[in-house]
């Protein structure tokens, strides 16, 4: 039976949660637009909210477990690109790409296709990620919590169901019940939770090594981030050996920089968030926050991982005398390193923050999945008269769909070997199509949406096509990996985002193809049309900070390469310095869009759009 503290410690944790994210609400302003205060909380989001839900929306079980995983079988730290080299993307967002969301005053990063190309195009890109966050990003989501539960509560014994059941259905309860708000809120409460227990898991871990740091500084081999060979760990015959770990260096500049900038940039289900916000600078600084904690994150999503290979190699024992094991699969690391350095009376509060991250991204997901339906694909298609309130009731109902789904596909990744690639790989099918169609359309107004669609098509079709030159990508298929299926996934991606920009540019330039496939014999240029939303004046220190994280960065990759402790320290001292100069920097008081300043600020206009003539429902209509 499960341990009553263990129990009571998740009640509690969770209960504090409900109790603080319901309080939460009701401080904040709500509008009139149904709509809008549901899939966009109102747009009063402060920057510490997005901040924070950006944070846990993607810090869930499938980094946790999925990453520290895949850490501890390649025995070396390649995969911190995804974690610290993710904060590269995410500064690009806060100063190239949330301008422009903003500027239009979009509610969806589709709505931001539909203004630059057309509505065609805008539900193609829609579908594709309503179906990728219904089919992957969901049930991995419940996977993964369910896998780390279950370990932590020693109940192998009982089916995975069992637990991706219970938690899809508290996750609901947020994401269908309370709309983007609840989503947020408690986002923040659970990602501050997570935050103190994950960087414990790694202090409790170093602080059992017989000399501290020195014992995982002493072998460089195991701090490469950027690297062709490693001491891989196979999971057959569980030894390792020095080959190409699952990052090597030469996917990292192309291949990774686009499925972060795809994911971060792009994704409806991470930039929901920054759009919510009460104003652009508000959006900025909560983005640039969570940069700065993705630069550590590394501590808790990568460390315990690797602490785990040094753990093995100096055969550590507990305070009994019980020598660290390992699980049958790799994904079982993360939860064994709790279980192993945690004290007993934490494991329920821990099992609650746990349970707390995977909750906020898949509620997350149920929330932006909910949002494209009801707006991007009910709305113009099937309902074109639905009132702002019908589309929220449509919205909950597809949540509720997608929950059931979710509980029938999340315990079938029991096939996989790696969870965490498995979500990166199957996600390049929709990352290739959509970071075509957005990098063209952020950088350029030329390229219209007979040459978008183009390589959207293109896109979507080689990098599909191309997974049996991949050796996971033919065992999707159903077939053996045949002996040239050598090339990374993401060198797939690469490649066929490449041919996806050479079509565009040629359905762009050539007079006669676009005439053949039905389209004028010149582009016309894209002129913006639609307004902001909310005060668009920036956040006056964005290059100072983006220089902050960029030292800092660039410090904590070159001091894990050159495995120095001393400049480890110094990183960590670094980053402090930044940290407390984001913090202190201020933020204006948002002007309402008619130009009069509101007494104050942007939480009093919102509050005042009930009575004054500025309407929400103009902007959500004006979108579909």
């Amino acid at each position: 039976m499960m341990d009553l503290t263990i129990l009571l410690g998740l009640i509690f944790w969770q209960g504090l949660v409900a109790v603080l994210t319901w309080y939460g609400i009701r401080r904040m302003p709500q509008t009139e637009d149904a709509s809008e205060d549901y899939f966009a909380g109102g747009r009063s989001l402060k920057w510490y909210i997005v901040s924070g839900s950006l944070m846990l929306t993607n810090l869930s079980a499938e980094q946790l477990v999925g990453l520290n995983g895949n850490v501890f079988t390649d025995g070396c730290l390649v995969n911190i690109w995804w974690e610290a080299g993710a904060c590269i993307a995410i500064m690009l967002t806060a100063s190239l790409f949330l301008p422009r969301y903003m500027q239009l005053g979009v509610i969806t990063t589709t709505s931001f296709i539909g203004e630059r190309y057309d509505r065609m195009l805008r539900s193609w890109m829609s579908m594709a990620y309503v179906l990728n966050i219904s089919l992957l990003v969901g049930p991995t989501v419940l996977y993964n919590g369910a896998i780390g539960i279950q370990r932590l509560l020693d109940r192998t014994d009982l089916p995975v169901a069992y637990f991706t059941t219970a938690i899809g259905l508290l996750g609901a309860i947020y994401a269908v019940g309370g709309g983007l708000k609840a989503v947020a809120v408690s986002d923040c409460f659970n990602g501050l939770g997570l935050l103190v227990a994950g960087m414990w898991v790694p202090l409790a871990a170093i602080s059992m090594l017989p000399n501290g740091l020195n014992d995982l500084f002493d072998h460089p081999e195991n701090l490469q981030v950027w690297t062709d060979t490693c001491p891989v760990w196979d999971q057959t015959t569980r030894i390792r050996a020095d080959t190409r770990p699952s990052m090597p260096w030469d996917i990292i500049p192309l291949g990774a920089t686009i499925k972060n900038l795809e994911y971060w940039a792009m994704s409806q289900f991470i930039v929901q968030r920054a759009l919510a916000a009460e104003s652009l600078a508000h959006g900025q600084k909560g983005v640039l926050f969570a940069a700065l904690m993705k630069v550590i994150g590394f501590a808790f999503l990568c460390m315990p991982g690797i602490l785990a290979v040094v753990f093995v190699r100096l055969g550590i024992q507990d305070g009994n005398g019980n020598p660290f094991e390992i699980g049958e699969i790799a994904d079982q690391i993360f939860p064994a390193m709790v279980d192993f350095v945690m004290p007993a009376w934490t494991k329920g509060v821990f099992m609650g923050i746990l349970l707390g991250s995977v909750l906020s991204t898949f509620n997350s997901a149920l929330n932006s999945a909910s949002t494209m339906f009801a707006l991007e694909i009910y709305k113009p298609y099937i309902n074109t008269e639905a009132s702002q309130e019908s589309l929220v009731r449509v919205g909950s109902f597809f949540g509720v769909f997608l929950t059931l789904a979710s509980f029938f596909l999340a315990p079938q990744f029991s096939e996989f070997e790696a969870i965490f690639k498995a979500l990166q790989l199957y996600g390049t099918f929709v990352a290739v199509p959509a970071f075509s169609v957005f990098f063209v359309g952020i950088l350029t107004t030329l390229p219209d949406a007979l040459a978008a669609k183009s390589g959207f098509i293109v896109g979507a079709v080689c990098v599909i096509l191309m997974q049996f030159l991949e050796r996971d990508g033919a065992v999707f298929y159903g077939f053996e990996p045949p002996a040239y299926a050598t090339l990374h996934y993401l060198h797939i991606m690469t490649l066929s985002f490449l041919l996806a920009m050479e079509v565009t540019a040629i359905m762009t330039y050539s007079p006669m193809l676009r005439q053949l496939f039905g389209g004028t014999g010149t582009p016309t240029p894209y002129v913006q049309k639609s307004k902001p939303a909310v005060d668009q004046t920036p956040f006056a220190s964005l290059h100072l900070i983006i220089l902050g994280i960029s030292v800092a960065l660039t410090t904590l990759l070159s001091v894990l390469q050159l495995s120095s402790v001393v400049g480890f320290y110094v990183f960590w001292l670094l980053w402090f310095v930044v940290a407390i100069l984001l913090l202190w920097a201020p933020v204006p008081d948002a002007v309402p869009v008619d130009g009069k300043a509101g007494p104050q600020g942007a939480g009093s206009f919102l509050l005042s759009l009930r009575t004054n003539t500025y309407s929400r429902s103009s902007i959500v209509a004006a979108q579909i």
